[in-house]
């Protein structure tokens, strides 16, 4: 489903609700990573209603273990796609295979909307059900640059560094980081994930972008990491969440940088990347 204004155009698929293509038409540069076997077969799923892995893939919901699988479902499911008021608007309301592996009836609604050279991506999550939902969520877009172009971090001196141990956080530790070059060794293991920070900015020779965070406390910074080079794209991931610390076996609500609904509300949480 394609959507654009005067400069931009877009492309989503209803599955997922997945942006699949961010385009400057002027110049005919394509900003987000083209889906390719050999690497990658994403562009920009969405997280929900995890965040990488929960800890031996099972979340505990009152008292209940729950089989759980990487980044959630969301990003393969079947949204209702429309424009309204030209803004892209993509709905998904949980049905019951969903309360197998998440006990709480909800509703997901993403909104796409292009202003000038700003793509704004809002996530609404109603909470359907008749008490407290927890849950996380996450965009997980793919930007096409490569090895050597330049990332900034602007945000709070002091940020925080999560570092992964396999798929689970291990030391957090803080972190005066401000910029560095993308080089294939970063991510040998998976992810860099941070706090405190507002905006990330990554320039090459041929694209600058802006991702402001917004709503959201936590970003990973990821490109998959493949005989020794990284991929020639890197995403930048606004969580708001994150996965579960190295064995941890408690309660939903007691992980860290969970999030909460009360029961019949909702929340937004919006990100946006500034091209050029």
């Amino acid at each position: 489903m394609k959507f654009s204004n005067e400069r931009f155009e877009i492309i989503i698929s209803e599955f997922g609700a997945e942006l699949l293509s961010l385009r400057d038409i002027k110049r005919n540069i394509e900003y987000l990573w083209q889906r390719d076997s050999g690497w990658w077969e994403k562009t920009s799923p969405i997280l929900f209603p995890y965040i990488g892995f929960n800890y031996n893939s099972e979340v505990k919901i009152n008292g209940v273990v729950y089989s759980t699988s990487k980044h959630g479902f969301a990003r393969e499911r079947d949204f209702l796609c429309e424009v309204v008021n030209n803004k892209l608007i993509c709905v998904y309301e949980s049905v019951d295979r969903d309360l197998e592996t998440f006990p709480y009836p909800f509703k997901l609604k993403v909104i796409y909307e292009l202003i000038d050279n700003k793509l704004i991506v809002s996530y609404e999550v109603f909470n359907l059900s008749d008490e407290t939902m927890f849950f996380e969520l996450g965009g997980h877009p793919a930007f096409n640059f490569k090895n050597g172009d330049k990332v900034i971090l602007v945000g709070d001196d002091n940020k925080r560094r999560y570092v992964l141990d396999g798929p689970y956080v291990g030391e957090i530790y803080e972190d005066s980081v401000e910029s560095f070059l993308l080089k294939d060794e970063l991510f040998e293991n998976d992810a860099l994930i941070y706090d405190g920070v507002k905006h990330v900015i990554i320039e090459s020779d041929k694209r600058r972008i802006r991702v402001v965070l917004e709503d959201f406390e936590f970003v990973g910074i990821w490109s998959m990491y493949k005989d020794g080079k990284m991929a020639p794209f890197v995403c930048v991931e606004p969580w708001a969440g994150l996965p579960d610390k190295i064995g941890y076996d408690g309660e939903i609500k007691d992980k860290l940088g969970i999030q909460s609904i009360d029961r019949n509300k909702s929340r937004v949480y919006r990100f946006e990347v500034i091209l050029g």
